[in-house]
Order: structure tokens, then sequence, then C-alpha cells
């Protein structure tokens, strides 16, 4: 990491020793920006990581060459406050025996690229793979009742249990819900926590999704050539009762690499065009 994409408009990218040092109209406090900074993840050519390849090949290309440079540091405070999650439960199951295991690395060399992922917790008595996350109400709500339609979790779960632990008998989600409130549980009895059960793939499933996913994401390096992130991958709105629809929801709010997109940043000119 070199900087920061500002998110203060007409700023663009600026350095590192700039945000921490000289700014005067910080978008968050200093120790914010230096935790973002000092756990910043380099990337290694062909390794990838199970949630790189899960992205879009265009949000990988782009944070691999571009974006991982200058990054929005908006875009990356829910998987900062994620982490600390992760790392509080991980440091109370640690205490608890050998009964967990917590945070366990993997990687998988197929020859022409490598694969990692970081497990969070593995229950050896049950055999099952838990796994933290921080999540809005209304995808908890979607995910318990069964549907994982537009969201790459069961995949990033038997991705895991396939080359991580094998002998898994169930993968389970404990969603901690960021928009909880008392109205919330009122009206979809939603709970702070919540444990969501994933389904489980047949093991061969899960290798080919993992060779389409990782052969894509080499070849896009290799060719330099990233095809456009499609309506399903930026969360198009799709209301047209919300103020949210027509809108690339994942592109504004969610992306680390807007700023250097040539697809978002055409798309923005196109409406600031049209509203004129």
């Amino acid at each position: 990491m070199q900087g920061f994409t500002c998110p203060r408009k007409g700023m663009g990218a600026v350095p590192v020793s700039h945000c921490l040092l000289h700014c005067g109209d910080r978008c968050m406090s200093i120790p914010f920006l230096t935790y973002i900074v000092e756990n910043d993840r380099e990337t290694i050519d062909d390794v990838y990581h199970v949630t790189e390849i899960l992205n879009p090949p265009q949000v990988v290309y782009l944070n691999r060459n571009l974006g991982a440079k200058f990054p929005n540091p908006h875009s990356l405070v829910w998987a900062m406050l994620g982490t600390g999650v992760h790392g509080i439960l991980a440091e109370v199951a640690g205490k608890l025996g050998d009964r967990y295991e917590v945070e366990k690395n993997f990687i998988v060399d197929f020859g022409y690229a490598k694969l990692s992922g970081t497990t969070d917790l593995w229950d050896k008595d049950e055999k099952v793979l838990w796994d933290y996350k921080t999540i809005k109400s209304y995808a908890v709500k979607k995910l318990k009742a069964g549907d994982f339609s537009g969201s790459k979790y069961a995949d990033q779960m038997n991705i895991y249990a396939a080359y991580g632990y094998p002998d898994a008998k169930r993968l389970v989600i404990e969603a901690v819900v960021k928009d909880w409130s008392p109205t919330i549980q009122a009206k979809d009895g939603i709970s702070p926590i919540e444990d969501i059960e994933v389904p489980m793939y047949p093991r061969g499933e899960t290798e080919m999704l993992v060779q389409t996913l990782l052969q894509e994401h080499v070849g896009v390096q290799k060719s330099e050539n990233p095809r456009p992130c499609t309506d399903e991958e930026v969360w198009v709105g799709k209301s047209p009762r919300s103020p949210n629809f027509g809108i690339r929801l994942r592109c504004r709010d969610y992306c680390a690499v807007n700023g250097v997109c040539p697809q978002y940043q055409k798309w923005l000119e196109e409406d600031s065009a049209r509203k004129h």
C-alpha cells in the first residue's frame, strides 16, 4: 500500500504520510487509518486467496495491479471490524482446550497457481466448521431461509471444507448482525447473533468450482484484459420503490478499487451527463 484514494471529493490518490501526518480533514481517526496500513495484505504472484477468487475478475485484477496501492479507506471499514470480531473469538476459543482449532491456514498447489485459505474455527468433536461474519439483517433473513443466491458464502465455506477439513459434517456461519435493533428483532425475528446452516456441496463439485474460478483469474492476470463486471456482480438495485433503484451498490459502497475502475468511472460520467 502506497496511500489511499481519498473519499473526499476531488482529492484522488494521496500518500499514507499525508493521511497520517498532514490531512486537515480526515475521513477517520489516525488509529483507524494506522490499523488499515499495518494490516495491509500484500498480494503474491500466482498465489490466490479463497475470498479473492470469489470476487469478479476485474476487481481482483485492478486490486492486484492498481487498487492495492491506493485503496479507498471507507471501503475497508467493515472488513476491519470483521477482523476485530475474528480476533476476539479466536482468542477466546484458544483458551477452551484441544476441542477447537482456530484460524488454520492451508495452501494448495495446482501447478499453474496456488490457492490459500484461512478457516475461522473447527470443532473437532462435532466435525463442524464455523465461519464468523458481520452481515446486515436483510441478508441474514434471506440466508436463514436457505436462499444463498447472490452470495458467495456457501462457495467459500465449501472450499474451506474441501481443502482444510474434508471430514466436516456441517458448515455454519455465525453472523453478527451489524444493523440489529429491537425493531428488526420484532419485525423479522432476527437476533444480534444468528447461526446459519450452510449447504454442503459434493466434493467433486467444489473442486470443479475452484478450478474454473482460479483458471479465469490466472488467465486475466496474464492477458491483462479483464471482462467487465456484470449487473449481478455490481449489485444493481432492482426495486423501483427503493431509493437505490438502478444504483450499482457494490461499486459505490463496497468496492475498494472503484476509484481506478474504468467501468465504474464511465458509469459515473454517464449518470452525470444524464442529470445535466
